[in-house]
C-alpha cells in the first residue's frame, strides 16, 4: 500500500491491529477491530447487541438473533458463536473518532446485561524504508527508451510491484502489476520471478522525465521502496547530406533533359539569368530545383561571413533550333550554396 511523501520522503502505512487481554480493544486508523463478549449459558437464542455509551436506543449499532451466523450493518458485524457463549463484533475501517466506551448487550426478562468494553484507536504508523544505492541511475535520450532494474527478495515473487515517480502518492503510480507482463501507455512492466527482479521500460522519453522515482514491491505491513533516478538527454544528432549526394541528385534528373554542365566560379553572377525553355522542360527543371532544396536543407545554413564559399551554378545547354539562353536554378534567397 503506497501513500503520499512527508517532506519529500515516500513513506506507506503500516497497519498495526491487535487485541489486548481484558475489555480494551486497540486498532489502527483505516482498519479493523473484534471486540469478544460473552454470555451465561441459556441466552444462546436471543438478541444481542453492541452500542456506544451511554447505550440509548440510538446508540445501539449493530443487532441480531442469528445463531452462528453473520450478521452485519454498515461498518459492523456480529457474529454469535453459541457453542463458546459468546459473540464477536468486528468495526471496519477505524477512524479515531472511534476511540470510547461501548456495550455488549444480551436481551433478558426485566433487565438486559451488559459487559462494558473500551475501543481505542491509533493514528497511523509512518515508516519509510528506502534503499538507494550508486548506479541506480539510469540515462535514456528524448525520444528513444529506457529500462529501469528492480530487485526484490525471495518469497515476493507474487505479490504487486509497481514504479511511481516521487513522492509516490497513490497520483504517482504510473504502472503496477502482479502479472509476469503488463504495460500502460508508455509503461510497461516485466517481473522475472527467477532472478528475483522486474524491469520497468519507458517509451517516448522527454526530457521532463528527468527525476526521481521508486519501485515498489508490496509487503505485509509496509511496502519496500528502491529509489532510483532517470536522466533524459537532449537528441543533438545531426543529419548531414555530403555534396556527392547533391551531385547524384542533380545528375540523375537533368539526363532525362539534356547532357547538364557543373561550373563553378568563386562568385555569384551579377545578374540572374531567366529561365525559358519548353513546358516540358521548365517542369523537369523544377522538379530538379524541389530536390536539390530538400538536400541542401539537410547540408546545413549557409554562412554569409565566409567570402571564400563556392557556389554552384547549374547550366543547360537547350536542344537544337532552340532559344540558346543560358539556364540557372535560383533560390528565392539567392543562388544555391553547395559546401565543398
Amino acid at each position: 500500500m503506497y501513500i503520499g511523501g512527508v517532506g519529500g520522503e515516500s513513506v506507506v502505512i503500516c497497519v498495526e491491529m491487535k487485541s489486548q487481554p481484558g475489555n480494551v480493544f486497540t486498532g489502527t486508523e483505516g482498519g479493523n477491530v473484534e471486540i469478544y463478549c460473552t454470555y451465561a449459558d441459556g441466552y444462546q437464542n436471543v438478541a444481542k447487541y453492541f452500542c456506544r455509551d451511554p447505550c440509548s436506543s440510538s446508540d445501539v449499532l449493530i443487532e441480531s438473533e442469528k445463531a452462528d451466523d453473520v450478521d452485519s450493518k454498515s461498518r459492523y458485524a456480529l457474529l454469535n458463536n453459541v457453542s463458546a457463549l459468546s459473540f464477536t463484533v468486528t468495526i471496519s475501517n477505524l477512524s479515531v473518532n472511534d476511540s470510547g466506551i461501548y456495550y455488549c448487550g444480551v436481551e433478558r426478562w426485566g433487565r438486559d446485561e451488559y459487559t462494558r468494553v473500551e475501543i481505542c484507536v491509533r493514528k497511523v504508523v509512518i515508516c519509510v524504508e528506502m534503499k538507494s544505492q550508486p548506479g541506480n541511475v539510469f540515462t535514456g535520450t528524448e525520444g528513444g527508451s529506457v529500462e529501469i532494474y528492480c530487485t526484490y527478495a525471495d518469497r515476493y515473487q507474487n505479490v504487486a510491484k509497481y514504479f511511481c515517480r516521487d513522492p509516490c502518492s497513490s497520483s504517482d503510480v504510473l504502472i503496477e502489476s502482479e502479472k509476469a507482463v503488463d504495460s500502460k501507455s508508455r509503461y510497461a512492466l516485466l517481473n522475472n520471478v527467477s532472478a528475483l527482479s522486474f524491469t520497468v521500460t519507458i517509451s517516448n522519453l522527454s526530457v521532463n522525465d528527468s527525476g526521481i522515482y521508486y519501485c515498489g514491491v508490496e509487503r505485509w505491513g509496509y511496502d519496500k521502496y528502491t529509489r532510483v533516478e532517470i536522466c533524459v538527454r537532449k537528441d543533438t544528432s545531426v543529419t548531414t547530406a555530403p555534396l556527392s549526394t547533391l551531385q547524384t541528385v542533380i545528375s540523375t534528373h537533368l539526363s532525362s533533359v539534356a547532357t547538364p554542365q557543373i561550373t563553378t566560379a568563386s562568385k555569384l553572377p551579377a545578374q540572374e539569368n531567366q529561365i525559358s525553355d519548353s513546358a516540358h522542360n521548365q517542369e523537369d527543371i523544377s522538379h530538379v530545383y524541389d530536390d536539390m532544396l530538400t538536400v541542401y536543407s539537410l547540408a546545413g545554413p549557409t554562412n554569409p561571413e565566409n567570402s571564400s564559399d563556392t557556389y554552384s551554378i547549374i547550366q543547360h545547354d537547350p536542344p537544337a533550333k532552340e532559344d540558346s539562353s543560358v539556364y540557372s536554378l535560383v533560390s528565392p534567397q539567392g543562388k544555391l550554396k553547395m559546401p565543398t
